[in-house]
C-alpha cells in the first residue's frame, strides 16, 4: 500500500489570519491571564463572598448590562455593512 502524504499540508483559510491576529495581539501587549477592563471595574465594587440566588442573579444580570454596553459601543462604529462582510 502506497502512502499518498506527499509532505503537502493542507491550511484552512483561517489559520494564517488568527496566527498574525494573535502576533498582533501579543505585539500590543495584551496579556490574557488579565481580566478584561470591563470586568475588573466591575467586579472590583462587589464584595468577595457567597450570594443568595437572588443576589446573585442581580449581579449578574447587572454585569450583563455592562457587557452588553460595551459590545454595543463597539459594534455601533461600524456600519451593518461592515459586520455582514464578516
Amino acid at each position: 500500500m502506497r502512502n499518498e502524504f506527499s509532505g503537502k499540508m493542507l491550511v484552512e483559510y483561517h489559520t494564517r489570519v488568527f496566527w498574525l491576529l494573535n502576533a498582533d495581539l501579543m505585539k500590543s501587549g495584551y496579556d490574557p491571564e488579565l481580566p478584561h477592563p470591563s470586568r475588573e471595574k466591575f467586579w472590583k465594587v462587589v464584595p468577595l463572598g457567597e450570594y443568595a440566588n437572588a443576589k446573585a442573579r442581580e449581579l449578574l444580570e447587572q454585569y450583563l448590562e455592562v457587557l452588553e454596553r460595551d459590545v454595543k459601543d463597539v459594534v455601533s462604529e461600524h456600519s451593518l455593512a461592515y459586520w455582514l462582510h464578516l
